[in-house]
């Protein structure tokens, strides 16, 4: 989570913050990158920071869930039904 508090307080508003304050001044100098250019390369940075994350997190969460249902087959209630099988487990 530290990488979403920190491009929600640090790394967002400081694209803003550099694309709003330049934005006047690099108009008169030719040759240079446009700042339109330069905050769409920050926020495509920050994306891609971004959906790694989720992916991860995502990942995570999917492991988690099917370590879950591998333990609650093989704990051994005989109420259960196997989801492979669709019957309740050998006795």
């Amino acid at each position: 989570m530290h990488v979403v508090a920190r491009a929600v307080r640090r790394d967002v508003p400081e694209s803003v913050d550099a694309y709003l304050r330049t934005r006047w001044w690099t108009r008169l100098a030719p040759g240079g990158r446009a700042p339109e250019e330069e905050l769409e390369r920050q926020v495509a940075l920050l994306h891609g920071e971004a959906q790694t994350l989720v992916d991860g997190l995502r990942e995570a969460e999917e492991l988690r869930q099917r370590s879950h249902t591998r333990y609650l087959e093989d704990r051994g209630d005989t109420g259960a039904v196997r989801a492979e099988t669709g019957r309740p487990p050998e006795p």
